[in-house]
């Protein structure tokens, strides 16, 4: 058998130092396949763009990579199963996985101090944190199938998420895709947990959060929504409107959250909770922000798309996503397509309005009444 695999090897032969051992042996092999990635990456900005700009380039996402790896290798003891002490003697197919989503990001971190790329090269950022973003998808259900989900990988499956939201959210600031404050939305978790140190600090608890299914919807959007902002594509308008459609209720429940660690928000003393009122609250309310979202959608586009020698324009496309929104047709896929097509109009006043009622659905989902909802289980499944 291969001394050096990654996915299985029979840890009853191996003692606790033998497999961390072993465990370090297949981290620094991983290591060296990173940094051979990024000669690749340095050899082709060189040559593709300029030699002193890869340089410089490279210096950074060596030293990225260099973190991530030390951070893996510091954590090996994590690498076992939960409610489990033994450890496993491979890193596993979700977390070589994850680890590739890393050498990704180092990547990516190397363009934070470029200019702005031009031509074919603007499209790599992107590719890169889509990618990655895709490889998310990927290492926990791996992770599963082949019962190797471990606590090193829900670490490094949080390490490297934080780190690529503040990279990516970075990128599209310095690129001017994205106001300033997008940049809270990189920063969030770090915020926070800076946050509950300083409430260790004085003295002061953290309460623990309960479970919440919209939390990891939260993450997911954010994901989602800044790989297709950094796709040249988009304008500079459309993400403007887009960052507001998506981050807005994601500030809003980290908020929430926060309010809840230090005790200011009680969830048992809310008014409604587990009332009558408050589940018709939950059931109705979603109808009514579509319905509402439907009309505003046909108001602006109705009169141009009918109107007599009227030109190409995405008012058909937001007259096409309204028409889903009313009907309850993929209502979350039009929600979204809706905000993006906002970008492209002219400045109006149900704009906002709109973009906020678009945002609600998302994230609440579209109510009863509702004909086909495709991408429900998406929002609702674990994928990652």
């Amino acid at each position: 058998m291969n001394h050096l695999s990654f996915l299985h090897f029979p840890s009853g032969f191996l003692s606790p130092e033998a497999t961390l051992t072993r465990l370090r042996q297949q981290s620094f092999l991983v290591l060296a396949v990173s940094l051979l990635s990024l000669s690749a990456g340095f050899l082709l900005l060189g040559a593709a763009w300029d030699w002193q700009i890869a340089l410089h380039w490279g210096l950074i996402s060596l030293s990225v990579n260099i973190y991530l790896f030390s951070q893996l290798v510091r954590r090996l003891d994590l690498n076992h199963r939960a409610g489990e002490t033994a450890l496993l003697p491979g890193l596993g197919p979700g977390n070589l996985l994850s680890i590739a989503r890393a050498v990704l990001l180092a990547h990516l971190a190397g363009f934070l101090v470029l200019p702005r790329p031009a031509g074919w090269l603007l499209w790599l950022p992107a590719a890169l944190y889509t990618l990655a973003a895709l490889l998310d998808l990927l290492d926990g259900y791996a992770a599963r199938r082949a019962n190797h989900a471990t606590d090193l990988g829900e670490f490094l499956d949080m390490l490297f998420d934080s780190w690529g939201m503040l990279l990516a959210t970075t990128l599209l600031v310095i690129y001017q895709k994205a106001p300033p404050w997008y940049l809270l939305i990189g920063l969030a978790r770090y915020l926070f947990l800076a946050g509950l140190a300083l409430r260790d600090r004085l003295g002061l608890p953290n309460l623990p959060l309960p479970p919440s299914n919209t939390r990891r919807l939260n993450a997911g959007l954010q994901m989602g929504l800044t790989f297709v902002l950094l796709w040249p594509p988009i304008t500079p308008a459309t993400a403007s409107y887009a960052a507001i459609f998506f981050s807005t209720p994601f500030l809003i429940f980290f908020l929430k959250d926060w309010l809840t660690v230090s005790g200011t928000l009680k969830p048992e003393a809310k008014r409604w909770a587990g009332g009558p009122r408050r589940a018709a609250l939950h059931h109705w309310l979603p109808l009514a922000l579509r319905l509402l979202a439907a009309a505003l959608g046909a108001a602006l586009s109705l009169p141009v798309v009918f109107a007599p020698g009227s030109q190409p324009t995405p008012y058909p496309w937001l007259l096409l996503a309204s028409l889903g929104l009313l009907l309850g047709v993929a209502p979350r896929l039009m929600a979204i397509l809706a905000a993006l097509l906002l970008g492209l109009l002219p400045a109006a006043p149900p704009l906002t309005l709109l973009l906020l009622a678009l945002s609600a659905i998302l994230y609440l989902g579209p109510g009863p009444f509702a004909l086909w909802q495709p991408e429900g289980r998406w929002f609702a499944a674990r994928q990652g």
